[in-house]
């Protein structure tokens, strides 16, 4: 029997970035997330079963890793460093949200070839799994948590959200709140089997990040069952930002002053009228000006011979 996968508790979605303002600094959560919060933590705490005063995560609770790797790969996904912590989802929400986010991470602009699809990793506990912390706020992260970051033996959870929307401008638009687990993931490796794998489409994700009714489930293409090359699949450049990053911020690489999407300016720039004749870029200006300024100084000397009646500098060719 085929595992259902989890989707997030709480259905709630908020237009309000929770580290804008002053509070994290202040060192607490934003009022208009505080309910929203609670309620998680609480429902976090009955996730748990106690033995002699340790918490547990029970047997068979499943956690979610989204991914643009495959096979799995465990540690860090924005800077592949695989002996730190590894981040699991409690839900497939933050899980599949964060596969958008890994496509449109800025840290992929410069990259002349991108993935076409995503993974959904699901893996079930093989044990109770002992909990170290549990975090009560949104404004921390584990990655910034001393004892969670540096201890092999750490297992850190608590809220987290998901976020999604317009990731060209600082802020995403749309928010979640999940539940987020942290362990390393070769010394817990024991603790997990996994259960399951999906094909997600990224771009499903992208053309709804901003329908709040939108289930992120559906942007999982099918179970893997056995993993083929056209799953490997790649997007050249020009694609990748139609799809993704497609926004009014770009202009013209001539100085011409046009600004617009992606797809736009590089439309405009077949038939620029910088491009030839008009500015030029200021790699060619900085070379012009870096001419004139010793042809100056050569100048500036034959002068100063001249006036001493030195030998007079022969400038023919």
């Amino acid at each position: 029997m085929e595992t259902q996968l989890v989707s997030h508790h709480f259905k709630d979605t908020l237009k309000i970035n929770p580290f804008e303002r002053y509070q994290s600094l202040m060192g607490y959560d934003h009022d208009e997330w505080i309910v929203l919060r609670d309620k998680i933590l609480e429902y976090m705490e009955s996730l748990f079963i106690v033995k002699d005063g340790q918490k547990y995560l029970p047997k068979d609770t499943m956690l979610y890793q989204g991914s643009l790797n495959y096979p799995f790969q465990p540690g860090s996904l924005s800077t592949g460093n695989q002996n730190t912590i590894s981040f699991f989802g409690l839900d497939t929400t933050i899980s599949l949200w964060y596969i958008l986010e890994l496509m449109q991470d800025s840290e992929n602009l410069s990259k002349k070839e991108y993935p076409r699809f995503g993974y959904l990793y699901a893996f079930r506990l093989t044990k109770d799994l002992p909990i170290s912390k549990t975090i009560n706020t949104i404004y921390e992260n584990p990655k910034d948590i001393f004892h969670c970051k540096m201890y092999k033996s750490s297992v850190c959870i608590g809220p987290q959200i998901s976020r999604r929307g317009n990731f060209s401008s600082f802020v995403p638009e749309l928010y979640n709140l999940s539940l987020e687990l942290t362990l390393f993931y070769n010394h817990f490796k024991d603790y997990l089997t996994l259960d399951s794998s999906y094909l997600v489409d990224p771009l499903a994700l992208k053309l709804h990040d901003n329908d709040m009714s939108f289930e992120p489930q559906e942007s999982i293409i099918q179970k893997i069952d056995e993993y083929i090359p056209e799953y490997a699949q790649k997007i050249d450049k020009e694609t990748f930002y139609r799809y993704y990053i497609d926004d009014d911020n770009y202009v013209c690489k001539y100085k011409c002053g046009y600004r617009g999407t992606y797809t736009n300016v590089l439309e405009h720039e077949k038939t620029c009228k910088c491009k030839k004749g008009g500015k030029r870029s200021n790699k060619k200006r900085s070379k012009r000006r870096k001419l004139r300024k010793r042809s100056k100084r050569r100048s500036k000397r034959n002068k100063g011979n001249n006036k001493k009646g030195g030998n007079k500098r022969n400038n023919k060719k």
